[in-house]
């Protein structure tokens, strides 16, 4: 069996130098078509929604949401739901979106629209969601009262006044009734000793010149048609101290100085001190008895002169 080559004469080989730089072509253009497409993508960021604001609503008010959307483009849609229902636009609900901006106005308020409100936005390269609350003022109210600064303890002394207070909420009012060991205390039943007060939440219960007997546990209970709370504390009567012993040690402020006379003149000894101290005076280690205790002058009469030179006095505290 024999094989015959090709040769440059037949019509269907080509040399191989034009073959190589068709398959380099082709690569080449095989690469710029598969990086064109990268090059011209356009950018994108993920879709996001910001946040609605909550409302507060009486019956028959038409309340507004408004959700921001950043990052949207032409094929972004945009969906409220009251918790899973979805909302369509009619004489209820008046919904708009353009421009990143969409709006939903809830017309004529009821208690059944209390609710969570879902505004969802979506396009081709993701979604997101905005969630803000409705409340119906009346719903809002209907609360049992809560005590928001509760009664604490106290210590006073006997003869003094003090004052209970306390903050509750008032929506609606409640009836308040104050409680001394258990025992419920009637306002105007003893007015000389108990004081209610009431001030736009504000409850408070005055006890008037304390005894021991108003040493005891006292409580307080808030009511309304929704319920109840309460609150207690401990009041605790003690003596008034005795007043504390100011006395100062004796200190002498001017002291004893020596004098001359002569025979049958009279002499003057003074001192100052303070401290109001019991005084005591000696002369030549005798003690001068005398009418006072708290005698600060002393006034000798000397009649031999002798006792010029011998005689010593001093005042003792």
């Amino acid at each position: 069996m024999s094989v015959r080559l090709p040769t440059s004469s037949d019509k269907y080989v080509q040399p191989l130098s034009f073959c190589m730089h068709r398959v380099m072509d082709t690569l080449i253009s095989g690469l710029r078509t598969s990086y064109l497409p990268l090059e011209q993508a356009p950018l994108t960021l993920p879709l996001k929604s910001t946040s609605v604001s909550h409302a507060v609503a009486n019956e028959g008010d038409n309340v507004k949401f408004i959700c921001n959307i950043d990052n949207y483009d032409s094929t972004t849609e945009v969906t409220w739901y009251c918790g899973v229902r979805q909302l369509e636009a009619g004489d209820k609900y008046e919904i708009e979106y353009e421009d990143g901006l969409a709006v939903i106005i809830i017309n004529k308020v009821t208690r059944s629209d209390d609710g969570t409100y879902r505004c969802k936005v979506v396009n081709e390269y993701g979604e997101d969601s905005a969630y803000a609350e409705l409340v119906d003022t009346a719903r809002m109210l209907q609360k049992p009262p809560e005590f928001t600064l509760p009664l604490v303890n106290q210590t006073a002394y006997l003869g003094e006044n003090v004052r209970f207070g306390v903050t509750i909420t008032v929506h609606p009012d409640p009836r308040v009734i104050w409680h001394k060991s258990g025992q419920k205390l009637i306002p105007g039943q003893d007015e000389r000793k108990y004081t209610f007060i009431t001030d736009k939440g504000l409850y408070q219960l005055i006890i008037h010149s304390l005894e021991e007997e108003d040493d005891a546990e006292y409580s307080v209970v808030a009511r309304n048609r929704y319920g109840d709370d309460s609150c207690k504390a401990r009041l605790t009567v003690v003596p008034r101290p005795k007043p504390a012993d100011l006395t100062l040690r004796p200190m002498f402020k001017r002291l004893l100085a020596n004098v001359e006379c002569r025979e049958g003149q009279n002499v003057r000894f003074e001192i100052r001190v303070s401290g109001h101290p019991t005084l005591k005076w000696e002369k030549d280690g005798c003690v001068c008895h005398m009418w006072s205790q708290r005698l600060v002058s002393l006034t000798l009469r000397f009649w031999r002169r002798t006792w010029r030179s011998n005689t010593s006095s001093r005042c003792l505290t």
